[in-house]
């Protein structure tokens, strides 16, 4: 343990995420060797070698980064990984929480719960192989947040558009340690492709001739094949900015978190539309002179401003999306009915009931 906090420059951590230390292909392997080959026995009960709380941490992290697909990570993988079968859950609750602290790091919390395995899964930073699969959540959040860093006209902060556009990920991953990384490795990728000129897989091609190693310069740990590969996905959203563009809906999701449920509704809004969509949706008219427009969402407890509208083109208007959006509804508030209202001003043009459906 001593030598991989020193190899970075360090005496002890410094109280960054798990992921940010880099840990290399060859100190993950040799981490699942030592767990397993020192995996715990049982007498009176369990015992453990020194520091496998840390180093299980440590594993844990970059286990669900390295290896998690689709869903919600489990214990099973990690622990089979290291023959650690027979460790009961509460005792895998006490290492992570005595290992996490020795990171200068803290328990997430789900809810009312604490997030044990969520905690190691945002500690990892985002899973390799669910960004690298292009029907996944993962890419299409990366292609919102590039698409909007790339056509603001203001300064916002990366991190603000990864909070907003979150609505748009599973609710375990909806956390700052996410949209933190995320929103650094889109503001990085546009900031290094805007320094080679040109676009598109144009400055792609220019970045990888001219900067070699490129992709250690990105804020997840990830070889080159991959970078370029999730790279190419995010850029593959076509000029117009319309890729993916889905209609306005309200989805309810039902989360498992350490043996509980909770639920919660999320927005899902695209990032374009356009006027035949919006007069189809609402039933309504909308005349060439107006250009900017409301979204609204009202339920029996609350309501909220989701988005602004703003015709770009002809028959294509820009959504910008506000911070209520990126909120999910909690609570009885997750159960109601949602209406959604779309105004000019304050003149109402339309209104529809959404049914929450189930994803």
């Amino acid at each position: 343990m001593n030598d991989f906090i020193s190899e970075r420059g360090l005496s002890a951590p410094d109280g960054r995420a798990i992921y940010a230390y880099r840990c290399s292909d060859t100190e993950f392997s040799q981490l699942g060797i030592l767990l397993r080959t020192h995996a715990p026995k049982k007498t009176t009960k369990f015992i453990f070698m020194n520091y496998t709380d840390v180093l299980f941490v440590l594993y844990a992290s970059e286990y669900i980064r390295r290896n998690h697909v689709e869903g919600h990570p489990k214990w099973d993988g990690i622990v089979d990984s290291i023959s650690w079968g027979q460790v009961p859950t509460p005792l895998l609750y006490k290492k992570t929480t005595d290992g996490i602290r020795f990171w200068k790091r803290d328990i997430r919390s789900i809810g009312h719960a604490l997030g044990y395995l969520h905690t190691l899964a945002c500690e990892g930073g985002l899973p390799i192989r669910m960004i690298e699969n292009e029907s996944g959540y993962l890419i299409n959040y990366f292609r919102g947040i590039y698409s909007e860093i790339k056509g603001q006209h203001g300064n916002r902060p990366a991190l603000d558009i990864a909070k907003v556009l979150g609505c748009n990920i599973p609710a375990t991953m909806q956390n700052d340690l996410v949209y933190e990384v995320a929103g650094e490795f889109c503001h990085t990728l546009h900031t290094l492709l805007s320094q080679q000129g040109g676009s598109g897989m144009t400055s792609l091609n220019l970045l990888r001739k001219n900067i070699p190693e490129w992709y250690k310069k990105l804020p997840l740990v990830l070889p080159e094949e991959s970078a370029l590969d999730i790279v190419k996905k995010i850029l593959s959203v076509d000029e117009s900015g319309v890729a993916g563009t889905q209609l306005f809906r309200v989805e309810r999701h039902w989360v498992a978190s350490d043996g509980s449920w909770y639920c919660d509704a999320k927005f899902r809004i695209p990032r374009t539309l356009r006027t035949e969509q919006i007069t189809d949706l609402f039933e309504c008219k909308i005349n060439s002179n107006q250009s900017r427009l409301i979204l609204s969402a009202q339920w029996q407890s609350g309501c909220a401003r989701l988005a602004l509208l703003t015709k770009t083109e002809d028959q294509l208007w820009r959504v910008e999306t506000l911070p209520a959006a990126g909120k999910p509804l909690t609570g009885s508030a997750a159960l109601q009915n949602i209406i959604v209202t779309l105004h000019e001003g304050p003149c109402l043009l339309g209104r529809v009931h959404r049914k929450v459906v189930w994803p």
